[in-house]
């Protein structure tokens, strides 16, 4: 081989790995950033899904505070929008930094008065790919969330935020319910004279709608009327385990649509499970994100996840089998100071204590539950405490709903319980 042609390749092999290592700088620098976009997407989204979440409760009667909330949610998980003030242009409320960070709140949504879209749109830095002429990335996520009327009605309880792991009388701060503990008043404008407030309550759900939120005005349960919305709940006095017992007999006497039933005294109530109202095994929530929190947990309000007991928290993204069973409850979390807020909480007052009867207590949130077969049908009555009565919480996914006769998605009506969870665009 001549000198000269060993000079050729030579300089054909500095070019040839010039061109390698110019290359795999580019695949090393695309991927650095594609995975930092994937990290600002996974951010963003999360964003999205909680203010959706928090804006939800408020419609379909109120999209101005809606719109308000999820924006006050924003601005404490995105702190770049946490200084900016909101304008407003028909159903739209935008919160933007000027500098490509920008989320668009829209309630109504697409016409329907239960539906809100929570679109954040960020502009990610090409951090490497810069050096190759790769401009920004503009990253949009969005999130959508509908109302829809609950099934089985609300019922008069409160859980202490965080502090309750699935059964609705066992394991609140007071114990087995002694009176003083444990449940709410609600008073009715429509008894039907049977039996006291709290039973009709039990027996056939709340004749008022509780707002979960901190809102500008507090609304006492007490001083409105039937159909109006309210987020000021009293707790009673009193040893009040046979009203109690007696209601859950109420509410499970409607065998009708039951699949299985269990005999009490002279009489068949339903005994359906979790498997047979829902159509299915529920996923346990922690196996559901892979031991991840959902989207729609907030430490302030349920606690601090990996520490709060989530046994009995059960995830759910299906159709709904029996939407109309009394097996289906909501009941609210409840907080006694009237001011309680995410800040209080991250001052260090994460569980305010049950209070005494005949107190105020603010609606911060609400349980989405299905109550499950009682160990013993006798814990539902009783002249003393209430013993047991196991309920599960049930996590929504965004395809989960219930099926009515026609096949349709349940709307919500107005009066009705509600529940609200993120869905797909064109739910």
């Amino acid at each position: 081989m001549s000198p000269d042609r060993r000079t050729s390749e030579n300089g054909f092999s500095a070019i040839w790995v010039a061109l390698c290592l110019f290359f795999l700088l580019g695949a090393a620098a695309l991927a650095v950033d594609v995975s930092g976009f994937y990290e600002t997407a996974r951010s963003d989204q999360t964003t999205a899904d909680l203010a959706c979440l928090a804006g939800v409760p408020h419609l379909p009667e109120n999209a101005a505070t809606a719109r308000a909330a999820a924006a006050e949610n924003v601005q404490r998980n995105y702190p770049a929008l946490a200084s900016a003030s909101p304008s407003t242009a028909g159903s739209v409320l935008t919160l933007t930094d000027g500098a490509g960070a920008t989320v668009t709140i829209t309630a109504p949504f697409s016409s329907d008065a239960a539906k809100m879209q929570v679109l954040v749109t960020e502009t990610d830095q090409a951090v490497f790919g810069r050096v190759l002429g790769a401009d920004d990335v503009p990253v949009t996520q969005v999130a959508y969330c509908k109302v829809f009327s609950g099934g089985g009605g609300q019922e008069p309880f409160g859980a202490m935020p965080g502090g309750w792991d699935g059964q609705l009388q066992d394991n609140n701060p007071c114990g087995s319910n002694s009176g003083n503990c444990g449940r709410l008043y609600v008073p009715r404008d429509d008894t039907t004279g049977v039996g006291p407030t709290t039973e009709e309550n039990i027996a056939v759900g709340l004749d008022r709608s509780l707002m979960p939120g901190l809102f500008p005005s507090l609304v006492n349960c007490s001083t409105i009327s039937a159909g109006g919305n309210c987020n000021i709940v009293q707790t009673n006095t009193g040893v009040n385990a046979a009203a109690l017992g007696q209601g859950f007999l109420r509410r499970l006497d409607d065998t009708s649509g039951s699949s299985s039933t269990f005999t009490y005294g002279a009489n068949q109530y339903d005994a359906d499970t979790k498997e047979q109202v829902l159509g299915g095994s529920p996923t346990p929530l922690q196996s559901a994100f892979g031991g991840a929190a959902p989207a729609g947990w907030q430490e302030w309000i349920h606690g601090v996840w990996g520490v709060a007991d989530v046994s009995n928290h059960f995830y759910w993204n299906d159709v709904i089998a029996k939407c109309d069973s009394p097996r289906l409850v909501a009941f609210p979390i409840v907080a006694s100071d009237l001011s309680w807020s995410p800040a209080m909480y991250a001052a260090g007052n994460p569980y305010p204590t049950w209070p005494n009867g005949n107190k105020d207590m603010l609606v911060v949130g609400i349980y989405n539950g299905i109550l499950v077969n009682p160990n013993d049908p006798s814990d539902f009555i009783g002249v003393g405490n209430l013993k047991e009565a196991d309920s599960s919480i049930m996590w929504y996914g965004p395809d989960a709903r219930c099926v009515g006769p026609n096949g349709s998605i349940t709307p919500f009506s107005t009066g009705a319980i509600k529940t609200y969870r993120l869905v797909n665009a064109n739910a």
